[in-house]
């Protein structure tokens, strides 16, 4: 598991992706939010194209996974962005997908 190198949010406690490269189908987005919010989650190309919405909803608190399909993107890197309600971004965090 790879932890955030840019993580300084008050709410949410700890935020993993993994696996980090992954090669295959499925890569998680494990993380502790210390209260219940809505957030949005999305894969970004480098430029800032959003790829896939992996998900918008009101997220409880303690632990959570994500687990999102990598199948259908091509090989390369891209940007795990999560918003709040308000549209700022919590955490931004890199992914490379391999073949």
């Amino acid at each position: 598991m790879q932890g955030p190198s840019n993580l300084e949010d008050p709410n949410i406690e700890s935020m993993l992706r993994y696996p980090n490269p992954v090669q295959g189908e499925v890569a998680k987005l494990e993380f502790y939010l210390k209260k219940t919010e809505w957030l949005s989650f999305s894969l970004l190309d480098l430029n800032g194209k959003q790829v896939k919405l992996l998900g918008e909803d009101r997220v409880k608190a303690g632990k959570n996974v994500l687990s999102f399909s990598t199948s259908t993107l091509a090989e390369g890197t891209y940007v795990i962005t999560v918003k709040d309600a308000e549209n700022k971004i919590r955490y931004n965090e890199k992914l490379l997908v391999l073949p």
